[in-house]
């Protein structure tokens, strides 16, 4: 009977352990995921990137020339795998960057416009693309002509619109052009008048 009792122990001895070298290997595993996902800022899914924070940086901004024509400049710096569709990008694609004002008589912002670095027309095998697009993936600007209609101080507010790749989330980035005590600004709405 002590042989028995003896064996059982063991049995149960080994059985205990095995159970604990199990749950340690699966803790394991668990926080090497969590590790991976955390410093990059993605983690990747069917081979594609998923961004969870921080997709892109944006500044808005204008540039007077020597001649006094203000510009509105937008620069946008995709990062952690992000990008979006350039306004170049022929097709019928409602993700493509597009920067406008309010209905208004003020303010006139030219319809041509920059973008430096100019983007590149490559084919995507996306099955929902499957064309040649414009990808933005590195730091551009966007420069256009601003037509100001009136001599005293105004506000007038404006949208960037773009849809960032690979989260899919349509960005919507309000903005305003003020004039104000002899100053031209133009600032995202955000950071205040």
């Amino acid at each position: 009977m002590m042989k028995i009792h003896f064996k059982m122990n063991n049995v149960f001895f080994y059985m205990l352990a095995l159970l604990a070298v199990s749950c340690a290997t699966e803790a394991k595993k668990f926080n090497h995921v969590a590790h991976v996902a955390g410093p990059f800022n993605h983690m990747p899914v069917n081979n594609k990137p998923i961004v969870f924070f921080d997709p892109y940086d944006i500044q808005i901004g204008l540039d007077i020339e020597d001649n006094n024509q203000p510009f509105l400049e937008v620069s946008i710096e995709p990062y952690n795998f992000s990008e979006f569709l350039s306004p170049h990008t022929k097709g019928d694609f409602k993700g493509k960057l597009s920067i406008s004002l309010e209905v208004q008589d003020l303010v006139i912002l030219d319809k041509d416009f920059t973008e430096t670095p100019t983007s590149k027309a490559v084919y995507d095998n996306d099955p929902f693309i499957k064309s040649e697009v414009n990808w933005v993936k590195d730091k551009t600007t966007y420069r256009h002509r601003v037509d100001i209609q009136t001599i005293g101080e105004f506000s007038v507010s404006g949208t960037v619109r773009f849809v960032i790749e690979p989260r899919c989330t349509l960005e919507e980035i309000p903005f305003v052009i003020f004039y104000k005590e002899g100053i031209l600004h133009a600032v995202k709405a955000d950071d205040g008048c």
